[in-house]
């Protein structure tokens, strides 16, 4: 099986316990299927504030990214993740329109995912 790349996009304002509690479980994921690479994505590359302040760096900015190359997108839950989820230049870092698919959990946070079928 393939390693899986997830994509976590930060914004001004989103939530820190959003963006390091999830991507926790992946490392045992992993084992049970091809693995998961996580990342860090933001509109630009660099330190990104939380709501409570906290500096987190993003690794990537929207375009260092190949949106084909991503499996899941999800928008870090916050203050702002409905208007993070509804801008056109981080969306269109996910994966393409015609494969993906809209997921809201319990959280603040958004997703699109490349369904497996």
């Amino acid at each position: 099986m393939q390693q899986r790349r997830i994509v976590f996009a930060i914004f001004d304002g989103f939530q820190s316990l959003d963006l390091v509690g999830p991507p926790e479980v992946f490392p045992y994921a992993g084992t049970l299927s091809g693995g998961y690479d996580c990342q860090v994505l933001a509109p630009t590359a660099g330190l990104v504030r939380s709501t409570s302040g906290l500096p987190v760096p993003a690794g990537h900015g929207v375009a260092d990214l190949d949106p084909r190359d991503i499996n899941t997108l999800v928008a870090v839950g916050g203050d702002h993740v409905d208007q993070a989820a509804q801008d056109s230049a981080l969306m269109a870092a996910g994966p393409a329109q015609e494969e993906h698919q809209f997921l809201r959990d319990g959280t603040t946070a958004w997703a699109m995912s490349r369904p497996r079928w």
